[in-house]
Formats: C-alpha cells, structure tokens, sequence
C-alpha cells in the first residue's frame, strides 16, 4: 500500500504512461533512507517530505525525467521495479 501512494504523487513532469513505473523506482530508492513503512504507520512524513525535497522536487523543473531519474537513482530507468511492486501486489490479491 505504501508504494502506491508514494507512486500516485510523484508523476513525471512529461505526464506519460511511465509515471506509475518511475514512481517504483523512486520507491526503491527512498527504502534505502527511509523506513517509509514507519513512517507512515507513525503519521509522520517529515523524513519522506524531506528527502522528496532534497531528491526530487529540487531538481523537478530543470532536469528532464530521465536525467531526475540517473540523478535520484542511479540508474536510467528500468521497468523491473514497477514489475516487482506489481507482483507483489497481486500475488497477495490473487494467490
């Protein structure tokens, strides 16, 4: 549930298809600093809010999305993380 709102408010500046799919990956990337789980079980989003800010939103307007995703990431884009939260996620619905 966490990866899907965290998905829903980071889309990408080009309003593409791939919005949903980089917001896994950007999921991926902030669960290296922050317990997200905690925080929201907590109702505390200043860590999150905090490093949306410092990793994302800073960068949001000048950089283009594949540059904001090699900047925050590491890595070009790659679809195996969306792939990942979608296994995860229906593989509990549905098996």
């Amino acid at each position: 549930m966490a990866a899907y709102n965290f998905m829903r408010f980071h889309i990408s500046r080009d309003a593409s298809t791939r919005a949903p799919q980089a917001g896994a990956q950007f999921y991926h990337t902030i669960l290296k600093s922050v317990d997200l789980e905690q925080e929201i079980a907590n109702d505390r989003m200043e860590n999150v809010n905090a490093w949306l800010k410092q990793e994302i939103h800073q960068y949001g307007g000048p950089l283009e999305p594949d540059e904001l995703m090699r900047k925050v990431t590491g890595e070009s884009f790659d679809p195996k993380y969306f792939v990942e939260y979608i296994k995860e996620k229906f593989s509990k619905i549905y098996f």
